[in-house]
């Protein structure tokens, strides 16, 4: 927090200084009139300078507790601040989470595909494959029912023969 070009603390620092100054220089007057004073206890202007001693005291108070509240709020809004972009932070990082997920996910997606096509192509292969099956049977009993045909007909032959030549 910037007050015309100064930091809030270097403003501070000026101000303590002043007021040491001051605060010394008063001191300086009190120690001078309060010599005098023993001299001429009637002269009021030692008087009016305790009287404006307690002022600055409370001057000084109050400009402790003036730096002390601009100190707070300075800080409060540092760490707002630092909230804000903790915050941002966070969010960035479940963005990129978020990137990292869906592109996992779409590899995983494309790995999914081909793994479908190469099934159906072992569906549709197994497919062909029944239906050539079913073929294969279909002639096998076929010719099984030729090759007992022909068995039959081969014994009835072979009676019929040995029966011609007695």
């Amino acid at each position: 927090m910037q007050r015309g070009g100064a930091t809030l603390s270097e403003v501070y620092q000026s101000a303590k200084k002043r007021h040491a100054t001051t605060s010394s220089a008063w001191n300086v007057l009190l120690r001078s009139l309060v010599g005098r004073e023993k001299r001429h206890h009637s002269d009021p202007i030692p008087l009016r300078l305790r009287r404006c001693q307690i002022p600055t005291r409370s001057l000084e108070e109050v400009n402790n507790q003036h730096y002390q509240i601009h100190y707070s709020k300075f800080r409060m809004m540092e760490a707002k601040e630092r909230a804000e972009l903790l915050g941002r932070a966070e969010l960035e990082n479940a963005n990129a989470l978020g990137e990292a997920i869906l592109s996992t996910i779409h590899g995983q997606r494309d790995r999914l595909k081909s793994a479908h096509r190469k099934a159906l192509d072992v569906l549709n292969t197994v497919g062909i494959s029944n239906s050539v099956l079913r073929l294969i049977e279909r002639r096998n009993r076929g010719d099984q029912w030729i090759k007992y045909a022909g068995k039959l007909l081969t014994i009835i032959f072979l009676i019929a023969f040995v029966l011609w030549r007695h």
